[in-house]
């Protein structure tokens, strides 16, 4: 089980879909979700692997999701940045604490976030996940590096598939971050059903695209659309 809030929560379904993409090999049921559903929607339980994801080594919920998991028998690990992993067994009560990388110094924590991926699937699936993720995030950087940021328009929506659908809700939050650009985001197929309806000619859809989608045609025939392929 992986959790987080915010980017950590994205990090948590990317680390999750990196394990049900990988069918050559047996894996045991594999969940992620935001930490403040731990409790409702998502019951730990005995014998569980239960990671909560925190750059900072702050976040109340995912401290009471860990708590949580461990008073209900689960193994519990604090995925969290080099400063804050120093004592982190002790503070939080889990069974262990995972360095990922030094804490970042500005909001947006795209390189925990990207950190905590890279780290959960090398230790559980092997180095050759951690060479995928890598591969993933050298090829999204080829995308932006040929222009300035202020050269891109502000989309209107953002919608992606599978692992793309995380990268999309991460895009969107960055975006709101750093340029105060509100976006939405919906995952490929639910965005045909309904949010399409609300998009004019002047609308501005960026699509994500990892992998395939049954979608891609009637994405392609959209007016303004800027794909962003990861392939």
């Amino acid at each position: 089980v992986f959790v987080g809030e915010g980017s950590s929560t994205h990090a948590a379904q990317l680390v999750m879909m990196a394990f049900k993409r990988d069918r050559g090999k047996p894996r045991p049921s594999v969940n992620a979700a935001a930490a403040s559903s731990v409790g409702h929607s998502l019951i730990p339980k005995k014998g569980d692997w239960f990671f909560g994801i925190s750059h900072r080594g702050t976040t109340e919920s995912t401290r009471r999701a860990l708590e949580l998991a461990r008073n209900r028998g689960a193994f519990t690990a604090l995925v969290c940045s080099e400063e804050a992993a120093v004592g982190a067994m002790e503070r939080w009560g889990v069974d262990l604490a995972i360095p990922t990388c030094p804490q970042e110094t500005i909001e947006p924590h795209s390189v925990s976030l990207t950190s905590a991926v890279c780290a959960l699937t090398a230790m559980l699936g092997g180095r050759e996940f951690e060479e995928a993720w890598h591969e993933v995030v050298e090829r999204a950087n080829s995308l932006l590096n040929g222009g300035r940021a202020d050269e891109f328009d502000s989309p209107t929506v953002i919608v992606g598939e599978w692992e793309a659908e995380w990268l999309a809700r991460e895009a969107s939050l960055k975006l709101l971050e750093l340029r105060q650009w509100a976006t939405r985001t919906y995952r490929t197929e639910e965005y045909f059903h309904g949010p399409r309806a609300s998009l004019g000619e002047k609308d501005r859809l960026w699509w994500i695209r990892f992998g395939a989608d049954a979608r891609a045609a009637d994405l392609g025939a959209f007016k303004n659309v800027r794909e962003l392929s990861l392939e």
